[in-house]
């Protein structure tokens, strides 16, 4: 009897736990109807022919399908099936009873502990180091320096430190305290250099070297640019022009698991405990920088802790670890404190931008222009094509110049976070299109509707696999009541005695949630038909082995609780990149989905051979029953998965054999070509401000976001609410300090670094999402993770503007900020 507790809506039975929220169902069947999937499963269910879904236009254009292009309805779901079934993260019991086991939570016998010694100085030149008294102490087992490090662009540790916090120096010992004690006992003496922290400087021709083996403070050659059209005509052509200077911050990406690493070596075998979004970038980047075989290193981590970007390939702590455990022939582990993390971890670089859109009175664009700045840290290579994504793609513009400069600087390092520039991008674009909305004296809404483009990308000049965003909108717009509740941009004079109210809203273009190579897995059907997967993918913390689960059983034909998928381990799992440009669903789910079908094959070969047949495709494989489709109801022709597993046979000279055993499927996915596959959403916001103090109080979120094809519905609906939570903290708090004089972080811990609360989460939440199917995504799915980001902070901007009449241009709006704006006002 199959244990069952019911408790906040959701039903536990036999380990996997699927949602009864009449809600989320209720949500489910509308979104069917409306984005035009209950049409492809009429198809599925014979009443209605891939025909009439070509010629059903409307229908074609809410799935951003090309009409000349048949929709590829081979791998579409029936309703009933795994896929689209609300599913709790399999993960979620032992996370919330604390049996979940992360790689900080590894501890080894005989471990040592390390901690490093940084640099106080933003640029200098280490003249003399003595680790005398340090190798003495009581307890210490190593010490290492620069001196022996291996050469690499950013080497573990630096003889010329650039930047604050960067490591010089490394202590393993008995015990943490004991290798802190002893980091204090190393003598440096440091010849100061002098320093720039802002890319603007930087670039400039007399400005200090951020390393002096740099022959120029450019991080990128060439620099970015992009251009369509003619800018100058479309300017000359426009009959309004706005502009617009915005400014955004370093933000650290506060994973809740620490950076961390234990290292291990076992002859010449290296084994790595580490929290990682990517475990075979890892690996190989060790290997490379140690000089030694990929083969010999091993990456473990059972789950990780939180990534956003910042846990992606290798870090300094995994090569000093492995280092330290070396010399000294002992586990060592390195576990990050978080001022080491601030100091030393990526971070989100800022935005320096400035931008004018010129337009028409009848609110067509004609033209777009700006340019970007950001800090690329001292060894990054940042990308400017992020800042202008959503300002090229959304919207119908047929003139534009844009361009980008990345420079190096004496800062913290720069990595992804979380959509990387988009986040910035589209605070910068939808800035501008609500400034032209309110020139003209536009409902904003209505603006976005009459200029998205939703059928080609302009830039890359093809078709989209799928896209939603007018859905997104209008859907958006019909949770929100914006109609009712948008009250014009002349609303008068504010009453600036008490605090006050106002709505913005937003539209976005994401290159994140496509799909890229390695898209690889292993899947294996057992001899008791139970299956798993293999794939050197990472779980961050998102469900993403939950809905690999969901894909691979449904591919198979079996129930998602007979699936299985092993924690990450490199030497277990193929390469299938890491879990960063929410690539999870879409590339990772891609490679489960085609070895999870070659192992499907694989098995009915064997049931066509045990039956005489001479090939598969009169066998069905459904709901863990192997049946004749032409006669379902013969006993003759009926078996189990764990039958038909027995059954296995291998085709050798095109000849089939038995062999009964383990069946193995795998798959290698190239690269998908002929579309461009973006993700695409709304925001709908209400905030409140006190113009007394400039808090800002976020009272009612509405996201909508294109998925393609919710493979969970219960994961996507957490997904998006985290990332209302993040985008608000970035919108109103998070914010990396300088000291200018110093080049120092003055805020590198949490007390002093802010972060809003779950509390301070919106009273009413809203999130929908429209279902277009993407032609290339598995089972029409493509990534949420990045995407639901972007509507927080443009949203919110653009409500304190109705609320109270100012733009607050620098992200992010603190109340001093807001301040400061409303006394200019004034």
């Amino acid at each position: 009897m199959a244990e069952k507790t019911n408790a906040a809506s959701f039903n536990y039975v036999q380990g996997d736990l699927v949602s009864t929220d009449p809600l989320l169902l209720e949500r489910d069947a509308h979104s069917r109807e409306r984005t035009g999937v209950a049409q492809i499963e009429r198809v599925m269910r014979g009443e209605e022919t891939p025909a009439d879904v070509v010629a059903d236009r409307t229908a074609l254009r809410r799935r951003g399908v090309n009409p000349t292009v048949q929709p590829d309805l081979s791998l579409r779901v029936a309703p009933g099936s795994v896929v689209g079934k609300p599913t709790i993260d399999g993960r979620a019991r032992d996370k919330i009873t604390g049996r979940a086991q992360y790689s900080v939570d590894t501890y080894l016998p005989g471990m040592l502990w390390t901690k490093v010694l940084r640099s106080p100085m933003p640029h200098a030149k280490v003249s003399s180091i003595d680790t005398t008294k340090a190798e003495a102490y009581p307890g210490v087992k190593a010490v290492i320096t620069y001196k022996d490090v291996p050469k690499a662009t950013r080497a573990a540790l630096s003889a010329e430190p650039a930047f604050a916090g960067e490591p010089i120096a490394a202590v393993a010992a008995e015990t943490a305290a004991i290798a802190e004690e002893a980091v204090a006992l190393i003598d440096v003496k440091y010849e100061p250099l002098p320093f720039v922290l802002d890319p603007r400087e930087a670039l400039k021709a007399a400005a200090a070297k951020v390393r002096t083996t740099l022959a120029a403070n450019a991080a990128r050659s060439p620099q970015f640019t992009y251009t369509r059209g003619d800018a100058a005509k479309g300017f000359a052509e426009a009959e309004v022009t706005v502009e617009v200077q915005v400014e955004t911050s370093f933000e650290q990406h506060v994973a809740m698991e620490p950076h961390n690493a234990v290292a291990v070596w076992d002859r010449d075998l290296l084994t790595i405990y580490t929290g990682t979004q990517w475990a075979h970038g890892t690996a190989n980047g060790v290997a490379a920088e140690l000089g030694i075989p990929q083969s010999s290193v091993r990456v473990l981590a059972k789950d990780t802790g939180g990534g956003w970007g910042d846990k992606t390939g290798r870090h300094p702590y995994h090569i000093i670890t492995a280092l330290l455990a070396k010399k000294t022939g002992r586990p060592v582990r390195w576990e990050l404190n978080r001022k080491d993390i601030f100091l030393d971890a990526g971070h989100n670089y800022p935005l320096f931008a400035t931008a004018k859109l010129g337009v028409k009175k009848d609110g067509t664009i004609t033209a777009l222009e700006g340019t970007s700045y950001v800090p690329s840290g001292a060894y990054g290579a940042r990308a400017n094509s992020d800042d202008w994504e959503s300002a090229t793609r959304t919207y119908k513009i047929p003139n534009v110049k844009v361009g980008g400069f990345s420079a190096y600087t004496n800062t913290v390092d720069t990595s992804a976070l979380r959509s990387v520039g988009e986040a910035s991008g589209t605070f910068l674009t939808e800035n501008l299109m609500n400034r032209a909305a309110e020139a003209l004296n536009m409902d904003p809404l209505e603006f976005r509707l009459k200029n998205i483009e939703t059928a080609v990308d302009q830039v890359a000049n093809l078709p989209y696999s799928s896209n939603g965003l007018r859905e997104s909108l209008e859907r958006g717009a019909e949770l929100f009541g914006w109609k009712s509740r948008w009250k014009g941009w002349q609303k008068g004079p504010v009453d600036l005695t008490k605090p006050q109210r106002g709505v913005g809203m937003v539209a976005f273009t994401c290159n994140k949630g496509a799909n890229s190579p390695p898209m690889t897995a292993i899947v294996q059907i057992q001899g008791d038909g139970s299956v798993v997967v293999n794939t050197g993918a990472a779980d961050i913390g998102g469900g993403q082995r939950t809905v690999w689960s969901m894909i691979a059983a449904e591919a198979i034909g079996v129930a998602l609780d007979t699936v299985k998928i092993n924690a990450m381990d490199t030497q277990a799992g193929p390469d299938a990149l890491g879990i960063f440009g929410s690539r999870g669903t879409k590339s990772v789910g891609t490679g489960v989905l085609y070895a999870a079908l070659n192992a499907r094959e694989k098995l009915l070969q064997g049931v066509a051979f045990k039956w005489k047949l001479s090939n598969t495709s009169d066998i069905e494989l459904k709901e863990g029953k192997v049946f004749r489709k032409s006669d379902p109801a013969n006993t003759a022709f009926q078996m189990t998965v764990a039958e038909a597993a027995a059954a296995g046979v291998v085709i050798i000279d095109d000849v089939p054999r038995p062999a009964a055993g383990t069946i193995v499927g795998e798959a290698r996915v190239p690269a998908f070509s002929g579309y461009s596959q973006k993700t695409f959403g709304a925001g709908f916001y209400e905030i409140e401000v006190d113009p007394a103090t400039g808090f800002v109080r976020v009272l009612e979120a509405v996201q909508v976001h294109d998925v393609g094809r919710a493979i969970n519905p219960t994961g996507l609906v957490n997904q998006i609410h985290g990332g209302i939570m993040h985008g608000i903290n970035k919108a109103l708090t998070e914010e990396l300090l300088y000291d200018p004089p110093t080049g120092i972080v003055v805020n590198p811990n949490l007390d002093d670094y802010k972060l809003h609360m779950i509390d301070a989460l919106p009273a009413k939440i809203q999130v929908d999402w429209v279902e277009p199917y993407d032609l290339i995504g598995p089972f029409g799915a493509k990534g949420i993770g990045e995407p639901a980001l972007l509507p927080p902070s443009p949203s919110i901007h653009a409500a304190i503007r109705d609320a109270v009449g100012v733009y607050v241009n620098q992200q992010p709006m603190t109340p001093a900020r807001i301040l400061n704006a409303l006394a200019k006002k004034a």
